[in-house]
């Protein structure tokens, strides 16, 4: 049985339509077995695990930013 769980990000900021807050990383699991992708909900734009390979540990698939602060 898969099961899926889906989390938003807060502070990541979309790579294509710099949406902020809108990325949501979807977790599938099934026998062991995990796949993460990222969509943003504003404008569809997905990203997989199995598109990117991370060599760096510093470095993450969605850009943080600080909030502006009033």
């Amino acid at each position: 049985m898969v099961e899926i769980k889906k989390q938003f990000i807060a502070g990541a900021v979309c790579t294509q339509c710099q949406a902020m807050d809108k990325i949501q990383l979807i977790k599938e699991s099934e026998q062991g077995e995990t796949q993460c992708s990222y969509i943003c909900v504003a404008c569809g734009y997905t990203r997989s695990d199995s598109e990117f390979e991370i060599t760096d540990p510093d470095v993450s698939p969605v850009q943080l930013v600080q909030p502006k602060k009033n």
